[in-house]
């Protein structure tokens, strides 16, 4: 029995056995040879899946790359379009400020202000027209962020 372990000694541990076994295992050649090899196949393999991680890690890192420029790629578009769908509006907006102005101008112009209906009328037109400018500044800044909250 091992002291140190309190396991029984394997025969071959003895010094006379241990001598004709490895005198027996000289014999056929080889002493490590089933060790050696199985050790050079698990490098082997050790190696194989090493490169097997290196190619999936570059795998990955490729694809997270292709994934991050099509990201980019609609980001941009998408403010392109937000930019564009903006600028529109704006257009729009001022061009019916514009002709409702004008209008206001031409009713003040061509008519007596001195009659009381078309003073009121002209009145009315004008409560009007402060109303839709503040619904359309309303609707510009909702406009403003839905764009910031959007980008």
């Amino acid at each position: 029995i091992n002291a140190f372990h309190n396991t029984p000694t394997p025969l071959s541990a003895t010094p006379a056995l241990a001598a004709s076994d490895a005198s027996a295992k000289m014999a056929t050649g080889d002493l490590f040879g089933d060790a050696q090899s199985f050790l050079e196949s698990a490098q082997a393999e050790a190696e194989s899946i090493k490169k097997l991680v290196v190619q999936n890690e570059e795998a990955r890192r490729a694809e997270l790359e292709e994934v991050k420029r099509r990201l980019q790629e609609v980001r941009v578009q998408r403010q392109n379009s937000i930019a564009k769908v903006k600028e529109e509006f704006d257009v729009y907006v001022k061009g019916k400020l514009q002709k409702l102005f004008e209008d206001v101008e031409d009713l003040k112009q061509r008519e007596d202000v001195t009659d009381e209906q078309e003073k009121e009328e002209i009145e009315e037109v004008l409560r009007d027209m402060h109303k839709f400018k503040a619904g359309l500044a309303k609707i510009a800044e909702s406009w403003k962020r839905c764009v910031a909250e959007t980008l």
